[in-house]
């Protein structure tokens, strides 16, 4: 028995919305439960070395969010052009739109899972070191998720360019 459900490709937009709004508000009450329960002393300056690698670990979240994502939607579009060349013929407009939307979809959730992780680490290194620094580092993050949420236009835009590129 087949368990796969294929999301439609006019669903997949809502879905996806949902999803990475869950991830950010998870995030923010994570954040806003640690500020409240831990009645910390706040320690503007102190960089200790797990705040160093939280600094770290999220400024390169944040680049490779911003890159990871379309490298593997491009090598997601080339196994489905070499898939469309063993079949010896061309994928209907209905295949490609469900193949870039899947793609479109692995994207957003790639580039939320990168951010999501930097800011709970962000978040964990603010309780065990109490720098402020780390907290933020979790507020960037957060603010990444958010230019990076994909509204039903960007999210369009997106799955339109992987179709293009699968025809071409």
């Amino acid at each position: 028995m087949n368990n796969n459900v294929p999301i439609s490709p006019e669903a997949a937009p809502r879905i996806i919305m949902i999803i990475c709004g869950a991830l950010i508000s998870g995030c923010l009450m994570f954040l806003m439960l640690m500020l409240l329960l831990a009645k910390m002393q706040p320690n503007w300056l102190a960089a200790g070395s797990l705040t160093i690698v939280v600094m770290v670990v999220g400024v390169s979240n944040i680049g490779l969010a911003a890159v990871l994502p379309s490298l593997l939607s491009r090598s997601m579009v080339k196994r489905s052009r070499e898939l469309a060349g063993n079949q010896k013929q061309k994928p209907d407009k209905e295949a490609l739109t469900r193949i870039a939307t899947s793609a479109a979809m692995n994207q957003c959730i790639i580039r939320y899972a990168l951010l999501e992780g930097a800011a709970f680490f962000a978040i964990i290194s603010l309780m065990i070191e109490g720098s402020w620094l780390a907290m933020g580092m979790a507020l960037l993050q957060v603010a990444a998720m958010l230019a990076f949420f994909p509204w039903p236009g960007r999210f369009e835009s997106i799955r339109d360019g992987l179709i293009d590129q699968m025809k071409s």
